[in-house]
């Protein structure tokens, strides 16, 4: 019983850890506006926070879960806070808009660090298929917080001025940081601290893209997602422009999908143990194929129908929801030692898939929602090929073990 309340209590506090990171941009982003007035600024220099904010997550994610597996997981997670804290208080003081780039890129380091040791931690405490349902169930806390926090910091924002909220953020961090020293405790390295020199790092990632497990189960929902930011990068212009459908309409449709990841987080904890991992995986992949299928049938319909379109992203984001928990869990399973570095990867590749995919649907010219569904069919048909081709191999292969054994 004391076994099970100390990994409850462990799962809260990397959920906690890792929701300061959708906080610290959530919340403030109500204030973008005011703040360029304040810094005399153009937005687009305030919205390079966030740009500054992201970079450093994806660079320091690499360098803190290699360091991880030399180190120990709790000395990272504590410098990760304390990065993040240190960032919050400059956030909170600063006088010029370079000082705020500065400090959110530090601020998205600490994010990039306390992320990948979190999740790493969660696949040495439980069994793959638990370490899915603890995910899973986080990812229900990750889909209400885009959804309250700038709620919370347009109030905050009203009242008290922009400061107030990076204030707010201060002491989220500081609590985090206090449960961090108290509850977070750490397992011993898996590595040897002799073994820390600097190729040592390129060879852990050497060796995991050489792992065909690993990458087959971890690129399952990056390359998913990428079509889904081309699509989506797609769409407002399409709904807004062509559909004439205003804003916060828009807004409210784009709420719904959020809601049904939500729900599908909710379900993917829920059916995993009888499911397990392959079958969930499977059946997130199934909805997605499905789901892309009908969003191409109405694109090209002589007159599509937005709300149904909705209905169709909404079933998208609810197979990715069953998708992408039990996927990361699979492939981090395949990895025995350098689960900090593994951890690391699936982050980078989800930068990637969405730089990519914003970027292609840029230079198209065919920014159309038919390009965009097309997208979305190719790249998913893709990932339930991926699948289904690990499978088989994996199927073959201990098929062969039994007949060699036999032999």
């Amino acid at each position: 019983m004391a076994n099970i309340n100390k990994k409850v209590s462990l799962t809260f506090l990397v959920a906690a850890t890792i929701s300061l990171g959708f906080m610290s941009t959530d919340i403030y982003a109500p204030s973008m506006p005011d703040m360029g007035v304040y810094f005399g600024v153009d937005e687009n220099i305030i919205q390079i926070t966030v740009a500054s904010c992201l970079l450093g997550a994806s660079l320091s994610g690499l360098i803190g879960g290699a360091l991880s597996d030399f180190l120990g997981r709790r000395p990272l997670m504590v410098w990760g806070i304390a990065l993040f804290t240190l960032s919050s208080l400059i956030s909170t003081v600063c006088s010029s808009i370079s000082l705020l780039i500065i400090s959110r890129f530090i601020q998205g380091s600490g994010i990039g660090i306390f992320n990948v040791v979190g999740l790493a931690t969660l696949q040495e405490t439980y069994s793959p298929k638990e370490s899915a349902k603890a995910m899973a169930q986080m990812e229900m806390i990750f889909t209400i917080l885009p959804t309250i926090t700038p709620v919370l910091g347009g109030y905050v924002h009203i009242m008290l001025g922009w400061r107030a909220n990076f204030l707010i953020i201060l002491v989220v961090a500081l609590l985090v940081l206090a449960g961090v020293f108290v509850f977070f405790k750490d397992k011993k390295s898996t590595l040897s601290l002799p073994q820390l020199k600097l190729f040592s790092f390129f060879e852990n990632y050497s060796s995991l893209t050489k792992n065909k497990a690993f990458m087959g189960y971890v690129l399952l929902s990056p390359i998913i997602y990428g079509a889904e930011i081309c699509l989506m990068t797609i769409l407002p212009f399409y709904c807004i422009q062509y559909w004439q459908i205003s804003p916060d309409i828009y807004g409210f449709w784009v709420g719904a999908t959020f809601a049904a990841y939500g729900f599908g987080s909710l379900v993917t904890s829920r059916i995993i143990d009888s499911l397990g991992l392959k079958r969930t995986m499977l059946l997130g992949l199934s909805i997605i194929f499905v789901s892309s299928l009908c969003q191409m049938a109405m694109s090209l319909s002589s007159d599509p129908l937005p709300i149904i379109l909705i209905v169709f992203l909404s079933c998208h984001q609810f197979g990715m929801a069953v998708l992408y928990a039990p996927s990361i869990a699979k492939a981090l399973s395949a990895v025995p030692k350098t689960k900090g570095s593994a951890s690391a990867i699936p982050n980078m590749l989800f930068m990637v898939a969405a730089t990519l995919g914003a970027t292609f649907a840029g230079l198209s010219e065919q920014k159309t929602l038919t390009f965009g569904a097309f997208t979305m069919v190719s790249l998913s048909f893709v990932s339930l090929s991926l699948f289904l081709i690990i499978s088989l191999k994996g199927k073959l292969s201990s098929i062969g073990s039994v007949l060699g054994a036999r032999g």
